[in-house]
């Protein structure tokens, strides 16, 4: 995570807070109190209608105002007009904490389409996670295959342990050879994004020194060689 970070608290004005993002090459800030407890979160989407660039009006169709709720309505009104952080900001904000594995904060990343998130000790903010640290991440911790010797029985068994624990692998319908670290799969699959499935999970296992797959791609009751 990023321990430097950039903030602002309910006072700060929109046009402050648009300014820092700019500046920073960020695309949003946490919100703060005098604490440094989180409160909520301005986003570039959050600046997304605002008067000042005459995209504050937002058009309904008529059947669909008849179902908005004047409070919806008064709430998009602050959102768009609004001239501070509390005035504007996502209030719901989702954090992680500093023990949360960064699989899950990926997975947080991209089931609620958000850049980056807060991480909290209790109430407190102690930095943010982006993005672009996961993939810092990837690029720095990356895990290198190590040449290693194993013959091939074990190589040929450590695969078919391997397809057969992945569900969408056609470990039923392949057969795996291994000749001297060269490894070749015959058989049928059910697509070619299955072969290239299997291509990335290989890629990993010490002692395989190639890969060749011949299976054919399983279409109907037809099967197309590769």
């Amino acid at each position: 995570m990023s321990t430097r970070v950039v903030t602002a608290d309910v006072e700060t004005p929109v046009e402050t807070i648009a300014g820092l993002l700019i500046k920073f090459h960020i695309s949003a800030v946490p919100v703060i109190t005098d604490d440094n407890r989180i409160v909520g979160m301005v986003s570039e989407g959050d600046l997304l209608r605002r008067p000042e660039i005459g995209t504050d009006q937002r058009r309904h169709s008529w059947w669909l105002s008849l179902l908005v709720e004047r409070t919806d309505l008064a709430q998009e009104f602050v959102k768009s007009h609004g001239t501070k952080a509390g005035d504007v900001m996502t209030k719901n904000v989702i954090t992680v904490t500093e023990d949360t594995p960064i699989e899950e904060i990926a997975e947080i990343l991209e089931k609620n389409q958000i850049k980056r998130v807060p991480v909290v000790s209790g109430d407190r903010l102690v930095g943010l996670v982006s993005r672009s640290n996961i993939v810092q991440q990837m690029a720095c911790g990356r895990k290198i295959k190590i040449a290693v010797s194993k013959d091939d029985a074990t190589v040929r068994e450590e695969i078919e342990r391997l397809l057969n624990s992945q569900p969408w692998a056609s470990s039923r319908t392949t057969a795996v050879t291994v000749n001297h670290g060269a490894v070749e799969l015959w058989g049928f699959v059910s697509s070619t994004d299955e072969r290239d499935a299997t291509r990335v999970a290989l890629e990993p296992i010490a002692g395989i020194k190639s890969v060749v797959d011949h299976r054919g791609v399983k279409t109907g009751l037809q099967v197309s060689a590769y």
